[in-house]
């Protein structure tokens, strides 16, 4: 996504340079102040239903982008996805930190890095190649769709959810 914003925005909506810098300045921001927040937050008691709501809410950001003719769409966009991806991602480096055995947490993390960030250059060719086949907004909304199938899945599945179980009976 880092990438293609402004490939959209200088091309799509034929913005200039310095809106492509306050586009990232506001992503930024939305995300420090989703820092705020997490910073100030309980740890949910359903870890895994609130996360993939936190990143449901962010992919169905991103279909706006399919459709957006306004700058202002593309800032909104932004203002919710930075905050609900970093809020997702603090439960999950939580839950990493409680649910992985110790003597195992290193490993655990090395490979959760790596694919994380360390298949991203991979990443950025094939989202790049798709775009330009597909085009910017169809690859957006189809990123949106291919990733919210598995996203509901989780969210409905009393199996994934069961890890959660014990805290729900403690609460």
């Amino acid at each position: 996504m880092p990438v293609l914003i402004p490939f959209f925005l200088r091309h799509n909506l034929h913005t200039g340079k310095v809106l492509v810098g306050y586009a990232f300045a506001v992503s930024g921001f939305a995300g420090a102040f989703g820092a705020l927040v997490a910073s100030n937050l309980m740890v949910p008691v359903r870890r895994i239903r609130t996360m993939w709501t936190y990143w449901a809410i962010a992919l169905v950001a991103t279909f706006v982008i399919g459709v957006a003719t306004q700058y202002w769409q593309i800032l909104t966009v932004l203002t919710i996805t930075s905050p609900m991806m970093l809020l997702g991602n603090v439960i999950w480096e939580s839950m990493m930190q409680t649910e992985v055995p110790r003597e195992l947490l290193g490993r655990a993390s090395s490979v959760d890095w790596f694919v994380s960030l360390g298949l991203t250059p991979i990443g950025l060719v094939v989202a790049g190649q798709l775009a330009r086949v597909v085009g910017v907004r169809t690859y957006f909304t189809g990123l949106s769709a291919n990733c919210l199938v598995p996203a509901i899945w989780i969210l409905a599945s009393k199996r994934i959810n069961e890890i959660d179980a014990e805290r729900v009976k403690m609460s």
